[in-house]
This record gives C-alpha cells, structure tokens and sequence, in this order.
C-alpha cells in the first residue's frame, strides 16, 4: 500500500511542485543510487516528499552475461526545518538479484522486498538549489536489520 501511495504522489502533477534529482552513496539503494525525489505536500518547516530511486551492483553474471542486479528504493520522507532540516523517512526497496541455480548451473533471478529507515539530518543552503544530507538507513529484509549509512547530494529542478 506505501509504494502505491508514493508511487501515485511521485507522478501526479508532476512538473507542479517541487522536485529533486541526486545521488546517495549507500543508504536503500545498496552500494548507491540515483533518486528522483518529489515535494507532496509542505507546510510553514514540515515537507512530506516521495523518492523513486534506481541502482545497480553486479552488472554482469557469473557466466559474465550482461544480466544486471537491480534495486528500487521507493519511500516517504518528511522532513523539518528550514536549512538545517531533521530527516526521517520509510519505504521499500525491490531487489532483483541474479544467482547460480543449484540444480543445473544456469542463471536464476530472485526478486523480493525489503523495508528500509531513515533518520538523519540535511544542510540546504539558502537561495541554493543544492542540498547535502546524512543518515542512517538500515534495510529489514525480514530476518536482520543491515546497518547502512546514506550520504547524499540533491538538485532542486522544479520552482
């Protein structure tokens, strides 16, 4: 129910609100990611924001076949303050991974979810279409809790 609700967020008037592009090293995406972020609602300091992100990490299987692992964070973010901001936010992460099967040797793809935090803090210079934040960002994947850093740059492109 999340991803559908940040997913219609993400593309309902899309070009009417506020909007980010940028890169996180670490954080949902695995090893890194490049996002698409877009402002839902914003009131006085408080901001709700959808994320759409994609990142790969293995690009060539075992048999080194161009069949690439894949991974797409899709989340909620709020966020609060005004150049010094308080992050936090939660969402989904789809991953589609390639491995050996067992059985007879040949690539198998294994799709499945995983849940991922954040808590952390953003620096958003005034009159500044850039901003930096920080965060830490565990990733659930039913069984354990994988502790990740996130460290990200974004690009204001919309208003």
């Amino acid at each position: 129910m999340l991803i559908i609700l940040a997913l219609c967020s993400l593309f309902a008037n899309a070009f009417s609100q506020n909007q980010t592009v940028g890169v996180e090293l670490a954080g949902a995406g695995g090893l890194g990611s490049v996002n698409y972020g877009k402002e839902i609602f914003k009131k006085r300091n408080f901001e709700l924001w959808g994320r759409l992100g994609l990142s790969t990490f293995k690009v060539f299987d075992f048999k080194k076949n161009f069949n690439p692992d894949i991974f797409i964070p899709v989340g909620l973010n709020i966020s609060f303050g005004k150049q010094n901001l308080v992050l936090a936010g939660l969402g989904q992460v789809f991953n589609s991974t390639v491995s050996a099967c067992q059985l007879n040797g040949k690539a198998r793809r294994e799709n499945f979810w995983n849940t991922y935090f954040l808590l952390g803090y953003e620096w958003r210079p005034k009159e500044k279409k850039w901003s930096y934040y920080l965060a830490y960002s565990p990733i659930w994947n039913g069984v354990e809790l994988r502790h990740w850093p996130a460290l990200g740059i974004k690009r204001k492109i919309g208003k």
